[in-house]
């Protein structure tokens, strides 16, 4: 009767860790790999680029990546090819978007 229980205990534990497993394993399949995933957040005014298609654009030299943070933040870590345009004081700085925006300063 003890080994009986035993049984259909393991038996229902096994049967629950299946379905665990197949539940997973359809929900990973379904979901994008990381370089493909965007964080589609709602309403954007532009368009999200995944990491795949900032690589292929960085290697095909269709993209520049420029990166704003502070030099010693930017060489810590930064995308690779990105090219760091932190201002320096007392510098003007102007960015131009191909976006039609006029373009923005920061002093």
């Amino acid at each position: 009767m003890v080994l009986n229980r035993n049984l259909t205990a393991g038996s229902t534990a096994l049967v629950a860790l299946l379905l665990i497993l197949m539940t997973a394993s359809a929900a990973h399949a379904q979901a994008p790999r990381i370089d493909q995933a965007t964080l589609e957040e709602p309403n954007q005014k532009t368009r999200e680029v995944s990491t795949a298609e900032l690589k292929r654009s960085l290697a095909n030299k269709t993209a520049v990546v420029l990166d704003a943070r502070p030099y010693r933040e930017f060489a810590m870590s930064h995308v690779p090819g990105a090219q760091n345009v932190a201002p320096k004081r007392d510098l003007d700085v102007c960015f131009r978007c191909k976006g039609g925006r006029t373009a923005r300063r920061r002093r």
